[in-house]
């Protein structure tokens, strides 16, 4: 069923009032989807969770398959027999779910409540239309009630059973009929059949009427799942639902500013839809972060801010659509810019193998200049200059780049260059704005196994080696040590569970590196 935006809170609450009353260690089961929105949704949810302290299990799902594995493993197995005791109480799906049948995937026990955060449209009717409300879709407000189509999941198959049934009696009676027909001879009708062939008349239209209404009604669902899409991110449904249980803050805000940034970068929602988030967001962040008086000792009262005080500070900035230019060099992040390759031409291959050379440093002999090379000299860079790292680059290029990018993009059609987006300034360290967050997210969990596998058997021995919460605890149960320990190493180690398979463990292990990486 579709739970309304204004009743978040009451859907949390059930998860609470559940975990409090199920008497188990872990009643909590959250199955999060490899990408950068669920895995911001995933850290909203799962610090609500814990200031509430309840206890829950996290899993990284890629697909369907995974999901069924991780029924298996936690809800019941193939024999039907319920795991860990039928302690489980709630599970939430974190941007998967909605366009399929929840509950027949996941066959539910009867006392197990699954709520879906998902941005991905169509929603399944059989989950809006759930007759035991088990399912529990957070809505984005996009559609009302009104405007989905009708579905009984029972009607509809009665009505296939139905028409199959009439279809054969008719075919079976048109058969019989000709056989009579070819078996008796000709003669005048008499007045019994007339009247018979008047009923037939008068039944007939009401007969096409019904399959009429239900033609249109089947033409209506089809319509309706036709085309696939994206509603609101589901880290910003989550962060709506912190607002609602007053538990906002700026962390929380900023994890839903990269999930939309996520798809806006990824072109998985329009620009108005975005810019109008963008702007409620603008309102968040100057509520969070407003400016208060000071009062110093100078003659008017002022003094500076010491840089601690911006530490994780939001501000609201034009950003170039460049991928990664604070953190690569100018060329770089205009050549890997998907927006810049394909107003430029650079996905032709004689660019790409020029853009290639010029990348590692070899500008090759007698080769011609890509419309990136005219774009950076038309704009007065060198191109010597543009392959350094953005932060050597001269200041005076680096305070000259808007102004020459607004002044020459028309020319080249870059008519978008810029949109509005967010940044975040960690007091001493670096400023890291939304884009290069999801990029640098969304990398790390597409990582191959190999450089995964290193990275994270670096950080493992440095995160042994303090004394803080171990961030690589995948399987968060905040009860006993004892139950954490089960869950600890991503495995079950039940006598009746089967332990993962390699790629689940390196598909866990991308999960966690990703969630370590977003949480420093």
């Amino acid at each position: 069923m579709l739970w309304p935006r204004e009743e978040f809170h009451a859907a949390y609450g059930q998860i609470k009032y559940d975990a409090l009353h199920s008497g188990g260690s872990c009643s909590v089961l959250v199955l999060v989807a490899l990408d950068v929105d669920a895995l911001c949704a995933a850290e909203i949810l799962t610090r609500l969770l814990r200031a509430d302290m309840l206890s829950y299990s996290l899993l990284a799902v890629r697909g369907y398959e995974d999901v069924l594995q991780a029924r298996e493993r936690r809800i019941r197995s193939a024999e039907g027999t319920l795991r860990d005791n039928g302690e489980l109480r709630s599970v939430i799906l974190l941007n998967c779910g909605a366009i399929v049948d929840v509950a027949k995937l996941l066959a539910l026990p009867t006392h197990v409540k699954c709520y879906v955060l998902d941005s991905h449209r169509p929603i399944h009717l059989a989950n809006i239309y759930d007759e035991h409300r088990q399912i529990v879709v957070f809505d984005d407000g996009a559609l009302t009630l009104e405007e989905y189509p009708a579905f009984d999941m029972e009607d509809e198959e009665k009505d296939k059973e139905k028409d199959e049934m009439e279809k054969r009696k008719r075919d079976d009676e048109m058969e019989h009929d000709n056989e009579e027909i070819e078996k008796s001879p000709k003669r005048k009708k008499m007045e019994g059949e007339t009247d018979d062939m008047n009923i037939m008349t008068v039944d007939e239209p009401v007969e096409e009427s019904v399959m009429l209404t239900k033609r249109r009604r089947r033409e209506e669902i089809l319509r309706y799942y036709r085309g696939s899409f994206h509603g609101a991110p589901a880290a910003t449904i989550a962060f709506e639902l912190a607002q609602q249980v007053n538990s906002s803050q700026r962390d929380l805000l900023w994890f839903a500013i990269i999930g939309l940034t996520k798809q806006f970068v990824m072109e998985e929602i329009d620009a108005d839809n975005y810019n109008l988030m963008v702007t409620r967001f603008q309102d968040e962040v100057l509520a969070m972060d407003a400016p208060t008086p000071l009062s110093g000792s100078g003659a008017n009262g002022d003094e500076e801010r010491h840089p601690g005080y911006e530490d994780g500070k939001i501000s609201f900035e034009e950003e170039y659509r460049f991928m990664c230019y604070r953190h690569w060099s100018l060329y770089e992040a205009m050549y890997y810019s998907d927006y810049v390759a394909s107003k430029l031409g650079l996905y032709h291959d004689q660019a790409r193998r020029v853009g290639a050379r010029i990348a590692a440093g070899n500008s090759g002999n007698g080769v011609g200049d890509t419309a990136l090379h005219i774009f950076l000299a038309r704009m007065g860079f060198s191109l010597r200059q543009s392959q350094q790292k953005f932060s050597y680059m001269p200041l005076e290029m680096k305070q000259k780049l808007r102004e020459k990018t607004e002044e020459m993009a028309p020319e080249f059609g870059l008519d978008n260059l810029f949109y509005g987006s967010f940044k975040r300034t960690f007091a001493f360290q670096y400023q890291l704005c939304a884009a290069d967050a999801v990029y640098g997210l969304q990398a790390l969990l597409e990582a191959p196994e190999s450089y995964v596998a290193a990275v994270f058997e670096a950080e493992t021995h440095q995160q042994q080696q303090s004394t803080s919460m171990n961030l690589f605890s995948f399987d968060s149960v905040m009860a006993a040590s004892a139950n954490s320990s089960d869950t600890a190493d991503g495995k079950d180690k039940d006598d009746g569970m089967t332990e993962e398979s390699p790629q689940d463990d390196f598909r866990q292990q991308n999960f966690m590196f990703a969630n370590t990486a977003f949480t420093c």
